[in-house]
């Protein structure tokens, strides 16, 4: 993105969506201070092939440039996707696309031979990546953290980078001048009440307590907690268990890893696997739109339960 000439299509694939979403306001911000956009069109539904074949097409009468953008490509209908591949052939050089391509695209049918054609992927980060990540991002707003006060973040917010990116952003509002972000600072901010109310979730999860399971889930989301929130650290949760049952080692205060083992004790490698998958699937299913995400994440407890009990029977 930063390497010129800037190239007048652009793939973004890959599942990290906040990465590509900080990636589109680079391009904008780009072309806003070199060449001015004259327009810019989103398209995250359906589109007809005619209001599509135009938006490629059309020329700024002004001579800046102008943006097409298009998200959940698995919407576009077979016509749209023509008019797509024929113009990333043969792209303007004055006007600039952008393409979000869902995971379950087939990148092969994408033609990133062509020269014009730039694909980007944006990987999920690991837990050492979202570190560094942090720190980074801390410098570009002219502050300082340690690794250690980096890891405090995780443990409040998880390992969603939207919401990290909003934990740090309070954060640097709340020291304002100082330029060193302390541990103490995260903690003022960012209290312990959500990171508690999911340990005892994993903990009703661990008992198979479907009650208290919607019971909590109920307070997190009267606390305004939002659902990708819940996920990200309900997912961070047994993720730490899954390391735990699988002979890793997890670095935390003493008090907090023998609660952490007594709960890895009660799960198995598989039922632990199983829960990472059905809160992707929740993830997904929230940000595509698909389902209510108070509805999505009760049916994922649902779902679990019935499957351990088919288990047991």
């Amino acid at each position: 993105m930063h390497k010129k000439p800037l190239s007048p299509v652009y793939l973004f694939h890959g599942e990290e969506e906040f990465l590509k979403e900080e990636a589109l306001k680079r391009l904008e911000g780009i072309l806003s201070r070199e060449r001015g956009v004259d327009g810019k069109e989103l398209f995250e539904e359906d589109v007809s092939p005619s209001v599509l074949n135009e938006s490629l097409k059309s020329m700024s009468i002004l001579g800046g440039a102008r943006l097409v953008v298009i998200k959940k490509t698995k919407k576009l209908d077979k016509e749209c996707r023509k008019i797509l591949f024929q113009y990333i052939k043969n792209p303007l050089s004055q006007n600039f696309l952008v393409v979000f391509l869902d995971k379950e695209e087939d990148r092969r049918k994408w033609d990133v031979s062509s020269p014009g054609t730039k694909l980007i992927e944006f990987k999920k980060l690991y837990e050492a990546d979202i570190l560094s990540w942090l720190i980074t991002r801390a410098r570009d707003n002219k502050k300082t953290i340690s690794m250690d006060a980096a890891k405090v973040f995780l443990e409040r917010l998880g390992t969603d980078l939207a919401l990290l990116s909003q934990g740090l952003e309070r954060v640097i509002d709340y020291i304002g001048a100082k330029t060193v972000i302390e541990v103490k600072d995260i903690e003022e901010i960012l209290n312990d009440e959500k990171k508690d109310a999911v340990f005892d979730l994993t903990d009703a999860l661990a008992s198979q307590d479907l009650p208290a399971c919607l019971n909590i889930l109920n307070k997190l989301f009267l606390t305004l907690t939002s659902p990708q929130q819940i996920i990200a650290l309900l997912s961070w949760q047994v993720r730490r268990l899954y390391t735990l049952k699988t002979g890793g080692e997890v670095k935390m205060p003493l008090f907090f890893l023998k609660r952490l083992s007594a709960q890895a004790q009660k799960f198995s490698r598989e039922k632990l696997e199983e829960c990472l998958y059905g809160l992707k699937k929740a993830d997904s299913e929230i940000k595509e739109g698909l389902k209510n995400p108070k509805l999505s994440l009760e049916l994922f407890f649902f779902s679990f339960f019935f499957q351990l009990s088919e288990t047991k029977t």
